[in-house]
């Protein structure tokens, strides 16, 4: 006699196996979502002025982010317009903050494709703090 498993209880074996993955505590692909609800923002008033983010002194500066969720979401954007997506064309190493004089940066470190590493930094100054 063999038994065929219906797809309802496939599926909810598979939704057993991979919960974790699929619908963490943070939500279904957190990362998605974050960015989704930021887009807005990014559109309306973000600006990237300075350098290329090469060192302190040649910070992507951001301008126009109205709290630090938008400023720090304005990061990840930069660097997919610039390096590709993240998690298939980069992936972040570490995000480290740093205070120079008067200033605010986030320095980015990311592994590239390609197994290089880049420090991006970004100068925060003008959101650091808001809420």
């Amino acid at each position: 006699m063999s038994i065929k498993p219906s797809i309802a209880l496939i599926l909810l074996s598979l939704f057993l196996l991979l919960g974790d993955t699929i619908c963490s505590h943070r939500g279904i692909f957190p990362e998605a979502n974050a960015q989704d609800e930021h887009q807005k923002d990014l559109r309306e008033g973000i600006v990237f002025e300075g350098g290329g983010g090469e060192s302190p002194a040649a910070a992507v500066v951001i301008k126009g982010a109205k709290d630090i969720v938008v400023g720090i979401a304005a990061e990840y954007y930069y660097l997919e317009k610039k390096y590709g997506r993240q998690n298939v064309n980069w992936k972040l190493i570490s995000q480290n903050l740093l205070h120079k004089q008067d200033k605010h940066f986030d320095l980015l470190i990311i592994k590239l494709v390609d197994g290089s590493q880049k420090e991006v930094y970004f100068d925060i100054t003008e959101f650091f703090g808001k809420m």
